[in-house]
Parts: structure tokens; sequence; C-alpha cells
């Protein structure tokens, strides 16, 4: 149960930086044209 709980945290946190990241970098490229 405990394992199973930590695998979906690390599984929301890692989308919700990859997407926090993915963000950040789209509008780096708009500000650079």
């Amino acid at each position: 149960m405990f394992s199973t709980f930590v695998s979906i945290y690390l599984l929301v946190v890692g989308y919700l930086s990859y997407r926090v990241f993915s963000e950040h970098k789209t509008k780096k490229q708009h500000a650079n044209k």
C-alpha cells in the first residue's frame, strides 16, 4: 500500500515538473523570436 502511494506520488510529481519545464521552454523560444 505504501509503495503504491509513493509510486503514484512520484508519477504525479514527475508529470507536473515535466509540464512546467516544457511550458518554460516554449515561453523562452517565443521570447527569442
